[in-house]
């Protein structure tokens, strides 16, 4: 039998690599890493003219995040990314986003590490330039720079509204829901300024307020094909009325809204209940909601009213009533300061609600409007709430409610 072992010098050979393989890596060990070099990033945001834009916002995200990026183009951008440490749900690598924001010059100034960026550009609104996206932007390690000017066609014009008066602080906004594009100006008494690719836009034009009298109007579909000038007219008929509460005296300080097809207005009436605004030839649905003295009635919507001329629309706060009283558990005492609070639909998709604190005899009154779902809760001090009651307004009712004593510390 031949015992067969492994030949001297190949022990030898191997002993001597692996020493060689362990005095590499310990010397790899002692060779520092160098960091990524942190230079200083100038520039500067301009109109097509030339004009300084400030409040621009750059969000620096490093190209290696480009996959969640693929699908934006400089008229369609991402959702703004918050600063700082985000998410990967976010849609963004776990690190942190440099963001740079122009000063009233125009300029900014940031530090960032060398690399290669894709720059979310984020207008602020009324500033009369869109959003953009600017791809593959590399900071290099010598006086890196970024100026950026704005191209596109300018669209100029006034806004003015009944009697031919200018309205100061309108806002006139371009979308282009083909490219989800959009760019907003400020009036400033003599003309707005936005600049735009060519294309068809969506225009909405809004007075200073909501409340203001002056209606709110949308221009669909409108051609922007050269550098032009548009004037807009906020103006209509006047539409007057009184708003008159549940017990039909006037309601003072109440809000009235009027919304037809691309346009409404709205105001609130003076302290005789008296209102006035204007309203474009069209037919409309008012509304009327309550002031903040009376949250004890429930917002209304009244009928479809057509508006051809001066018109006169009356709105009453009247419906139905729901009373009783709140009483502690067990001994039927009467709970002073409870709330009562109902909740349902205020016609916008939204939740409205309406609330009345008891007085000292436990009692409370609530002013509805009929027919409606509600769900009614009651809440005070030292006292677990009730479980909503859900219940139809379709005539006035009374309920006695009853809170136990909360054994929550």
């Amino acid at each position: 039998m031949v015992s067969r072992g492994i030949h001297p010098a190949l022990v030898d050979f191997l002993r001597l690599a692996l020493a060689a393989c362990l005095a590499f890596v310990t010397a790899c060990a002692d060779i520092a890493i160098a960091p990524i070099p942190i230079v200083t990033l100038g520039g500067s945001v301009a109109t097509p003219k030339g004009a300084p834009v400030q409040g621009v916002e750059i969000y620096f995200i490093p190209a290696s995040t480009a996959p969640s990026l693929g699908t934006l183009t400089p008229a369609r951008l991402a959702p703004r990314p918050p600063a700082g440490t985000v998410s990967p749900a976010a849609g963004f690598a776990e690190e942190t986003i440099p963001v740079a924001k122009t000063a009233f010059d125009g300029t900014f100034e940031i530090d960032i590490a060398v690399g290669r960026y894709n720059l979310h550009i984020y207008a602020p609104e009324r500033s009369g330039v869109p959003s953009s996206l600017i791809r593959g932007f590399e900071v290099g390690r010598v006086k890196p720079r970024f100026d950026f000017r704005y191209g596109g066609l300018e669209v100029t014009g006034a806004v003015t509204g009944p009697g031919g008066d200018p309205v100061t602080n309108a806002t006139v906004s371009f979308y282009n829901s083909d490219k989800y594009f959009h760019a907003s100006a400020r009036f400033d008494g003599t003309r707005y300024t936005v600049y735009l690719p060519g294309g068809r836009y969506s225009v909405r034009v809004e007075p200073p307020s909501f409340v203001s009298g002056i209606p709110d109007i949308i221009v669909p579909r409108f051609p922007i094909a050269a550098d032009t000038t548009i004037d807009f007219f906020l103006t209509g008929h006047l539409v007057t009325g009184i708003v008159t509460g549940p017990d039909g005296s006037p309601l003072p300080n109440a809000t009235v809204y009027v919304s037809g097809p691309n346009v409404s207005s709205g105001t609130n009436a003076d302290a005789t209940g008296q209102y006035s605004l204007y309203a474009p030839t069209a037919t409309y649905v008012p509304y009327a909601y309550p002031p903040m003295t009376r949250l004890d009635i429930f917002s209304r919507r009244f009928n479809s009213v057509a508006v051809a001329g001066p018109t006169t629309i009356d709105l009453a706060f009247t419906g139905i009533t729901w009373s009783g009283v709140v009483r502690e558990a067990g001994t039927g005492t009467p709970i002073p300061g409870a709330i009562v609070r109902v909740v349902g639909d205020d016609y916008y998709g939204y939740l409205g609600k309406a609330q009345s604190t008891t007085d000292g005899t436990g009692a409370f009154k609530l002013y509805l409007a009929s027919p409606q779902a509600y769900r009614l809760t009651a809440t005070a001090s030292g006292y677990a709430p009730i479980d909503p009651v859900e219940a139809s307004a379709g005539s006035d009712s009374t309920f006695d409610l009853t809170l136990n004593f909360s054994s929550a510390p």
